[in-house]
């Protein structure tokens, strides 16, 4: 019986932690360079980093002071979601 109850809450927190694994950091840092056409930021940090399809390009600036919310993907990483920063 208490293989039953056991099992289903290793398996939940097996699963948990691979979900988790799919969240990255998020980072911050000053837009360098915009790339449209590839829907790409450049970051004082010399990273490129891929905008996903949410993101309104229209809206970034260079100079502009944002943090990044990243997402893991199949070919690295995607920004979710763009914050303006002080």
């Amino acid at each position: 019986m208490a293989a039953k109850t056991v099992f289903p809450l290793l398996l939940a927190a097996c699963l948990s932690g691979a979900v988790a694994a799919w969240a990255a950091e998020p980072t911050s840092g000053r837009i360098t360079y915009i790339d449209p056409a590839g829907r790409r930021i450049m970051l004082d940090n010399a990273y490129m980093y891929r905008l996903g399809p949410e993101i309104d390009l229209s809206k970034l600036a260079v100079a502009e002071r944002v943090q990044l919310k990243l997402q893991k993907g199949g070919s690295g990483e995607i920004v979710t979601e763009v914050t303006a920063q002080p």
